[in-house]
């Protein structure tokens, strides 16, 4: 059996995203996901096209980065289950999709 002293825990997440270092990024991720899990679920669908297809392409490269090893791997669930709250949440309950459309084409 393992002891709890001997578990190696993995080194703060060394990454840059754009001019954002890894470790500010991870901190973001997690309190954002400590804030959104709380929030009603006021989502649009998930359009088709081309802008699906990337939000769908997204949610793969995420889920995929969930391997031993990787920078993403600590924040990669959490950034997957965020991303329909941040992505696809109706600004007002009466929000029509063709709003929506536009501003998940340049997210």
């Amino acid at each position: 059996m393992t002891e709890l002293a001997d578990v190696k825990l993995p080194q703060r997440t060394q990454f840059l995203d754009g001019k954002f270092p890894g470790d500010k990024y991870v901190d973001a991720v997690r309190q954002a996901y400590e804030e959104i899990v709380f929030w009603p679920k006021n989502l649009f669908k998930l359009p088709s096209g081309h802008v699906g297809k990337a939000f769908v392409h997204e949610k793969a490269r995420l889920l995929e980065a969930m391997t031993p090893g990787n920078p993403l791997e600590p924040i990669a669930l959490k950034s997957v289950a965020l991303m329909e709250h941040l992505l696809l949440q109706k600004t007002k309950h009466n929000s029509k999709r063709k709003t929506m459309l536009p501003v998940l084409k340049d997210a």
